[in-house]
């Protein structure tokens, strides 16, 4: 083709291509008369080499999609052709090629070619051939069609299902059954990418989409009407429902033999591996459900509640002993069941059922006499599953919250009664103290739901307030701001309170317990002299766990209530808290994870000692803190339980006078064999002391932290090789200015520092990445103000000073610049004024190389080279 003409046509196809991905569908707009239908083919025949470019997709796609809507034209397609013509050259065969040419591209334009076959094998003179063509795809999947080609061949056995119905599917369904077991068996043929097609995601999908709607297609033609009674709002302050129409109406239709085979493949789909092919398992659940009778639907709903016992044996404290490969499973049987009730196919003797499963098993679910299979089971609003470094279940939380919402809108309020207070609850809860944004979003929204079509339910409109879509947005808000809103009301208080302690205060993730630690202190503040005492006691049976996440989530809420206490001047009680941690096995702080038990141990000790707590006898219940502090918190490598014992040491400071700690502590520091770790620790604990309220040894600790700082003092450098590069704090340290590094031996400093310097400033003309040329540059640059690699690093800055690009060589003088004014420099003057008169970013490159040759130079005389 003509240069301008592929140009004019390419912007074409991009304007409808845009248009269609910010409006809708154009094709409809385009030109669909008789005289287009030969234009259109020859067009896609005589440009076949053109459109089978890989640049050529969207005209690929629009193309097809023309013919598409050019092929529903009213006319039979064999007036158009000539007479005595060969069979290939019929219209009919001529669009059935080219729409089979698309469909083994990856692109969109196997959709749209998927469309013009569907479209042309639906019309009324083209049925005939239906069969021939069920035959070639069957064929072709066995002979080894690609796995693009086998999704297209499926798209358009879908879309003929969907819209031609049982008109056309019927006459066929032996041929159209044949496809889906082909495409359901594990050996199609020996084409290595299809031999098992059952592995593609997509694949099942659509087989499944084929198997609901040749189901639909076999069953009587309309739902059986169902009373869908929630929706309608509830009219305000006089709570008056709009009436919904009902039929009662006898439902006697002959069910096929198939139906059941159809029910046991979809009930298979629901715990499929991906959530594609589960929620549209789901989905064909309820519509085939609604197509028959109320007792087959409630087979169905008990087909799924099954799926809930196939992983896990019960165990105590109302859990399951669940695997992560439940996950799938439970949700898999959540999302079937939203769908059902969304379409009110949960009849109300199955509402309890569904409702013991969703909601987590607690007093007011045993009140309302639940089975025993449902009362000793973890739910799935809690389904929480660990695996590895994380956990699983987020997507059966969500599905169920999608549960009640379903629920809520389709039963009536006299159905739901029963249920509703828990309902609230537990939506209440995943609302404010699930993990995941999601999660908490859509337990929200069904508590919404429930309040707005129900009306009933306690407090409903002023708990919505505080935990509405963007409260719960915000983990830390749900968990500190809205919890404490909610739970000034009884309904409310007791089960967050109770949530919090069975399922927070255990998570597998560190920072949810330490949320629901402050979650619980803002909690119980509301009414802290009854609720305090009476959660300390519940926790301190768990400091004797075996469980490391238990006795963490115990131990932080503790002393959260122990500052709760101290802000109301409670003494007694948090008097108590101090006391609790003596219930805590000495063989805790060593075993894995030790390191938080020691981090929430200290922080106890920081919140509740007092003056009475350290002058209590060994034989008063009193905990040995100088064992937890001393010998566990100090001596830790961890810098955060480091930070933490030295906070409790500084409480404790303030009761008692520590000169004789502060002895051994300079002595220790001064040790030879000090380890970095040790003075680190050491010089935080000696900084952190309460000196204003007693001696404390201050003079020994300050002549022991200025002693450290000088330059007779011992050199540590032996210990750099091997701990300093480990430390957090140091490599912090070193990237904000490499002027603080500390002194080592004399020697080791200049090569260590001298590699680090040639690493940073070689090759930088080379580099491509600007942040990273910028970063060797700021290091290069801090070299400068060391003594012994200043010489070096001044030669480097010239690379950087005259950069290809200008922005790293302005970047490079603002950088040298500050240098000189925070360094002190002499007789810097005319270097600081060509800094800044020079306009880095605006001169050519070869002005810049001068520049920089020019600042070198000045650079070298006023740092005395």
């Amino acid at each position: 083709m003509v240069e301008p003409v592929v140009e004019e046509l390419k912007n074409g196809i991009r304007v409808v291509l845009e248009q269609e991905e910010v409006n809708e569908q154009k094709i409809p707009f385009f030109p669909h008369t008789v005289q287009d239908l030969p234009l259109a083919i020859r067009f896609a025949e005589q440009k076949e080499d053109f459109l089978s470019k890989s640049e050529s997709w969207g005209l690929r796609y629009v193309t097809a999609m023309w013919l598409s809507l050019i092929c529903m034209i009213p006319f039979d397609l064999a007036r158009f052709d000539e007479p005595d013509v060969p069979s290939e050259s019929l219209i009919a065969n001529r669009l059935d090629r080219i729409g089979k040419s698309y469909l083994a591209y990856p692109g969109i334009e196997r959709e749209s070619a998927a469309m013009l076959l569907a479209r042309l094998y639906m019309r009324t003179d083209m049925l005939s051939r239906v069969p021939n063509h069920i035959d070639w795809a069957v064929q072709r999947i066995q002979q080894g069609a690609n796995t693009f080609e086998v999704i297209g061949i499926m798209h358009i056995a879908a879309i003929m299902m969907k819209a031609g119905g049982a008109g056309l599917v019927l006459p066929c369904i032996d041929r159209f059954r044949g496809l889906i077991e082909v495409l359901g068996s594990t050996d199609t043929s020996t084409n290595l990418l299809t031999r098992n097609l059952t592995k593609d995601t997509i694949v099942r999908k659509y087989r499944i989409k084929l198997i609901v709607r040749l189901a639909m297609c076999e069953l009587p033609g309309k739902p059986r009407r169902v009373n869908i009674q929630n929706r309608a709002l509830v009219l305000p302050v006089t709570g008056v429902e709009m009436e919904n129409e009902y039929m009662d109406s006898e439902y006697d239709e002959a069910i096929p033999e198939s139906i059941e085979e159809v029910i046991e493949q979809l009930i298979n789909g629901v715990q499929d591996q991906d959530t594609a092919v589960r929620y549209s398992s789901a989905k064909g659940i309820a519509r085939v459900a609604s197509r028959l009778p109320e007792a087959f639907s409630d087979e169905i709903v008990d087909a799924v509640a099954a799926l809930f016992s196939i992983h896990g044996t019960s165990v105590n404290d109302n859990t399951l002993d669940l695997p992560p490969a439940a996950e799938m499973i439970w949700h898999g049987a959540c999302l079937s069941y939203a769908e059902l009730a969304r379409c009110g196919m949960v009849s109300a003797s199955r509402v309890k059922d569904v409702v013991g499963w969703i909601c987590k098993a607690s007093h007011i679910v045993r009140s309302m006499e639940y089975s025993a299979s449902h009362t000793n089971i973890i739910q799935a609003l809690s389904f929480d599953v660990r695996k590895g470094a994380h956990s699983v279940g987020s997507s059966v939380r969500d599905s169920a919250s999608y549960v009640l919402w379903a629920l809520v809108r389709a039963q009536s309020v006299e159905i739901l009664s029963p249920y509703l207070l828990e309902v609230a609850v537990n939506s209440i809860n995943t609302s404010l103290f699930d993990r995941e944004v999601h999660v908490r979003r859509a337990a929200s929204a069904a508590y919404q739901e429930a309040v707005g079509r129900t009306g009933v339910i306690p407090h409903g409109i002023d708990v919505l307030r505080a935990t509405d879509f963007y409260a719960v947005s915000i983990r830390r808000n749900a968990f500190l701001v809205a919890a404490p809103q909610v739970a000034v009301f009884a309904e409310y208080q007791q089960p967050i309170i109770e949530h919090i302690l069975k399922t927070t205060l255990r998570h597998w993730d560190p920072k949810m317990r330490i949320l629901g630690s402050q979650a619980l202190r803002v909690v119980c503040d509301v009414d802290l002299g009854a609720l305090g005492p009476r959660v300390v006691l519940e926790l301190s049976s768990r400091l004797r766990s075996i469980d490391t996440n238990e006795v963490h989530g115990a131990l932080l809420s503790i002393a959260e209530i122990s500052k709760a206490f101290k802000e109301r001047g409670y003494e007694d009680e948090r008097l108590q808290c101090f006391k609790q941690l003596s219930l805590l096995p000495s063989t805790t702080f060593q075993k894995f994870r030790g390191e938080m038990i020691v981090e929430a141990s200290c922080y106890l000790i920081a919140e509740s000692i007092s003056l009475t707590a350290v002058n209590l006898a060994p034989g008063d219940n009193a905990p040995d803190w100088r064992y937890i502090i001393l010998d566990n918190g100090l001596k830790h490598q961890s810098e955060a339980v480091q930070t933490a014992a030295s906070a409790a040491l500084s409480v404790i400071s303030g009761f008692m006078d520590c000169a004789k700690e502060v002895q051994a502590f300079v002595q220790e520091f001064q040790a030879k064999n000090a380890s970095p770790v040790t003075q680190s620790s050491i010089s935080q604990v000696l900084g952190a002391l309460a000196y204003d309220k007693f001696d404390n040894g201050m003079l020994d600790a300050i002549d022991c932290l200025v002693g450290g700082l000088t330059k007779s003092a011992k050199p540590r450098g032996l210990h750099a090789h091997y701990l300093l590069w480990n430390s957090e704090g140091y490599m912090r340290l070193f990237l904000q200015g490499s002027e603080t590094i500390p002194s080592t031996q004399e020697g080791t400093l200049d090569l260590g520092l001298t590699s680090i310097l040639g690493l940073a400033g070689k090759g930088a003309e080379k580099l491509k990445n600007v942040e990273r040329i910028t970063a060797a540059m700021k290091v290069v640059v801090d070299f400068i103000a060391l003594a012994p690699t200043a010489s070096s690093a001044s030669k480097y800055v010239e690379s950087f000073l005259g950069h290809r690009f200008p922005r790293v060589g302005a970047d490079t003088a603002e950088a040298l610049y500050l240098l000189t004014q925070t360094q002190d420099l002499e007789e810097s003057d005319e270097l600081e004024a060509l800094l800044l008169q020079t306009t880095w970013i605006n001169i050519d490159e070869q002005t810049r190389g001068e520049k920089a040759k020019e600042v070198v130079a000045l650079l070298h005389a006023v740092i005395g080279e």
